[in-house]
Formats: C-alpha cells, sequence, structure tokens
C-alpha cells in the first residue's frame, strides 16, 4: 500500500513539473498565442488571426483586425475543410490547426495533461488526426455509467498500471496536448 502511495506522489511530482515546463514553454511563443476569438472582436489577435488565414488562402482581404463577416466565413471555410465543427468562432482547435498557440485556462489543468501523457503514449509520433482518435476514446469510455468520473480516476485503474509505469519521462508534444484538450472540451 505504502507502494502505491509513493508512485502516485511521483506522479503528481511529475504531473506539476510538466505542467511549469508547459507554462515556460508557451510563455515563448507568446507573440503567437491568442485566445479564443468570437465574431466582433478587435485588435491584434485579429490581425494575426487574419493574416493566418490569408495565407492559408481562406481570407483574401486586408489584415485589419476586425472580425467582420469575411472573417467569419474564412474561419468557417477552414473549419469544414478541416473536418471540425463550423462555427465561425476561431476556438482553439481552429488556432491550433492555423498554427497559432492558444492561450485558454484550461490548457494547463492536470486532466488535459494527463490526457495528453496518456495520448503521447499512445500514439507516439503518429499523427494529430490519429492523436485526436485515441483521445476521443479515452473520452468514451469515460462516457460510459460505471466509469470513474474523471482521466486520472480513470488512469488510475489497475488496467492502466502499465501506463504510469512507462510514463515517467514521457512529456507530450504538442500534438498530444491539443488533441487532449480538444476531446476534453467535447466531453
Amino acid at each position: 500500500m505504502e507502494e502505491k502511495i509513493t508512485k502516485a506522489w511521483k506522479i503528481v511530482i511529475i504531473l506539476a513539473l510538466n505542467t511549469v515546463m508547459l507554462m515556460l514553454f508557451s510563455s515563448l511563443y507568446e507573440k503567437e498565442s491568442i485566445s479564443v476569438i468570437s465574431p466582433g472582436a478587435n485588435g491584434e489577435e485579429v490581425r494575426l488571426l487574419q493574416e493566418k488565414l490569408r495565407d492559408s488562402g481562406y481570407y483574401k482581404g486586408q489584415p485589419d483586425g476586425g472580425y467582420s463577416l469575411e472573417v467569419r466565413r474564412a474561419i468557417k471555410d477552414f473549419q469544414e475543410e478541416k473536418g471540425i465543427p463550423a462555427t465561425g468562432k476561431a476556438d482553439c482547435e481552429t488556432l491550433f490547426l492555423l498554427g497559432l498557440n492558444c492561450v485558454h485556462s484550461d490548457y494547463f489543468s492536470v486532466e488535459v495533461q494527463l490526457a495528453a501523457k496518456y495520448i503521447q503514449w499512445k500514439c507516439g509520433g503518429k499523427s494529430y488526426a490519429e492523436k485526436l482518435k485515441a483521445g476521443e476514446k479515452l473520452i468514451s469510455k469515460l462516457s460510459h455509467g460505471n466509469s470513474p468520473d474523471s482521466v486520472s480516476e480513470f488512469l488510475f485503474l489497475p488496467e492502466y498500471v502499465d501506463f504510469y509505469r512507462s510514463t515517467a519521462d514521457i512529456i507530450p508534444d504538442c500534438a498530444s496536448h491539443k488533441a487532449a484538450y480538444v476531446c476534453l472540451n467535447r466531453y
């Protein structure tokens, strides 16, 4: 029993260190990190979004920092082509696929960190789409009536002991982290 408690504390410490490392890492990209943007917004973040959409061939106007109907249509077209919900809002998934970092308070939560670690463990260097599928599979397991309510409770189940034994040194890449965030927000 004491050994399990020691392992649990090691995992908590590793997750805390990973969270700090991700925060420090994301601060290096502060210039290109923006928050979720909705229609009607104005400013530098919208201008950066317009530039990315223009560079990707979706936006034809000049970047002026205004979230116009043209910007909303460009975002919807981009979202439809990428196979994500076409809301016209620049949510974290859309920003990520455009190559922008999303700053959101839940992005660095322990649940997202743990899910990202699990996805990295399952998928390694596979594509974002594969990592998204792994995240959706994890979330579907959480959705069953007899399952624990959180990723951390779920991954502490005895059948995931290999996950904990082999992930001490795993630091999730950006795609695993993003897939975890997106899947948890859909849950």
